[in-house]
């Protein structure tokens, strides 16, 4: 829910949603995030780290993107690197992400439960309109009971728009095996330094709203999230960019 597959909207955290989004010219950064007390477990905190991995070349941009979550007896890791190949002005770009997911019940040793593969590609038709679309895949599950889970395999396909230069709107549709649905989400700038972000996913039953601020090369942002089973819950992300532009 922080952001959509054509990048537009995209609110200030760890993840990358589609990793075609690593070839559009923006400047290395460093980020870390934090959701205390989710949906208001007290014993539920969940972490992630991300940042630019030092591989960087003419045609390549990488990326990785570490989370970890522990709640009471129960910890999990969550391991991403995504790679994309730099357009260099041209309109097509395309990306690929490897993500494992590690588990362990009553300090075992972490266990991994699954290795998911996902492609995703960006079609820049001009300055106001993008089209982008994502495949999810696993390729290894620890248990073969897991097939069913909601987020593998899932295919996404997006539509972003541009009406005036403050007001970004994206539009997702998401399948998946649990079913099809809508998740489109708006940002708005007030000032180059601060934003507003909406978004809404049909399929997840869930919303959030949050606020982006920007000091030179510093970002921090702070997102609250609604779900219709869950409840609410909140985020805070910090973001050191190379350069002082985004």
């Amino acid at each position: 829910m922080l952001g959509n597959s054509v990048g537009l909207t995209q609110s200030l955290n760890c993840g990358i949603l589609n990793p075609a989004l690593l070839g559009l010219d923006n400047p290395p950064h460093y980020g870390m995030m934090i959701q205390p007390n989710r949906y208001g477990i007290k014993e539920f905190t969940q972490f992630g780290i991300c940042g630019m991995i030092p591989m960087d070349t003419a045609l390549l941009m990488s990326h990785g993107h570490s989370q970890f979550m522990q709640f009471e007896d129960f910890t999990s890791l969550q391991i991403e690197v995504s790679s994309a190949w730099k357009g260099h002005d041209l309109p097509f770009l395309a990306g690929m992400t490897l993500k494992s997911d590690f588990a362990s019940v009553y300090e075992a040793p972490l266990q991994c439960m699954e290795f998911n593969i996902a492609v995703g590609t960006l079609l820049i038709i001009d300055d106001n309109v993008r089209i982008a679309c994502i495949f999810e895949t696993p390729t290894m599950f620890a248990s073969i009971g897991r097939w069913q889970d909601i987020n593998n395999p899932m295919i996404t396909f997006g539509c972003g728009f541009v009406p005036i230069d403050e007001l970004m709107l994206d539009l997702d549709i998401v399948s998946s095996s649990f079913g099809t649905g809508l998740r489109p989400r708006m940002k708005y700038d007030f000032t180059q330094e601060v934003d507003m972000h909406l978004g809404f996913s049909g399929l997840h039953r869930s919303g959030s709203v949050g606020m982006n601020t920007k000091i030179d090369s510093f970002s921090l942002n702070i997102d609250l999230f609604y779900h219709l089973n869950l409840g609410f819950s909140w985020q805070c992300a910090f973001q050191y960019s190379i350069d002082n532009t985004r």
